[in-house]
């Protein structure tokens, strides 16, 4: 007869969900954070998220923390990946899988949760040292985002439906921490063929206030999921 093999160590483990929601305010790129309620690490800032029951989804938990906070239901979001070392979590064995979330700062209503207080976006580059690994995966996060930016026009989840080239330039100079030519920024989105110029302009006190466009949505999801090269000088 054979022996069977006990599987009960391969189930003292707990799963995570965190999400990492970026979001832009017209200058700078942000992330969101809260502050700990709760032990381990209480009073520290960290990003959304909690540990799973046995009968939820990863995916499911990672968008309540961030329409928890937010009021957005459905972000624009993507897996990053999991994390698993063994000593990051105190209380014992914890794998986290985290996701990215794009959110417009216009839509976004901020409500602190039971378990996550003082819920903020603070600048990426001012980002202190967060709990756990939250900054490894910060860092992780980002560099999805920005691959992925390169070929897919999903910046403009981050702005307003109605926005100007300048805040579009602005974004990917500040994302990807290098200056654009403005002259032919301009010209590679526009040649894409998704930006829908309106009789529209951003009064902002300018002598030749910005014209205001919006995406064409039929063909920004077109293009988001064909993906082709199209952030420029990048």
């Amino acid at each position: 007869m054979a022996s069977q093999t006990d599987l009960r160590p391969f189930f003292n483990a707990a799963i995570s969900a965190n999400c990492v929601v970026f979001a832009f305010d017209g200058h700078k790129f942000q992330v969101l954070v809260i502050r700990r309620v709760r032990e381990p690490f209480a009073g520290s800032l960290a990003l959304p998220g909690r540990l799973l029951l046995p009968d939820e989804d990863v995916e499911d938990v990672a968008l309540a923390s961030v329409s928890n906070l937010t009021g957005i239901r459905k972000p624009y979001h993507k897996q990053v990946r999991a994390f698993g070392k063994t000593a990051r979590h105190p209380a014992g064995r914890v794998v986290s899988v985290a996701y990215y979330a794009l959110v417009r700062l216009d839509e976004v209503q901020l409500e602190a949760t039971e378990f996550a207080a003082e819920p903020r976006f603070v600048p990426v580059e001012a980002l202190p040292e967060l709990a756990f690994d939250h900054s490894q995966i910060v860092r992780s996060a980002l560099r999805r985002l920005q691959k992925r930016l390169k070929s897919k026009p999903v910046a403009l989840e981050l702005l307003p439906r109605k926005f100007t080239l300048p805040m579009l330039h602005r974004l990917y100079e500040d994302l990807f921490h290098t200056e654009i030519d403005k002259r032919n920024f301009r010209r590679k989105i526009l040649a894409s063929d998704i930006f829908v110029p309106l009789d529209e302009y951003l009064e902002n006190g300018q002598n030749r206030p910005p014209r205001l466009y919006k995406a064409d949505p039929d063909k920004y999801m077109a293009f988001r999921k064909e993906g082709s090269q199209f952030a420029p000088d990048l």
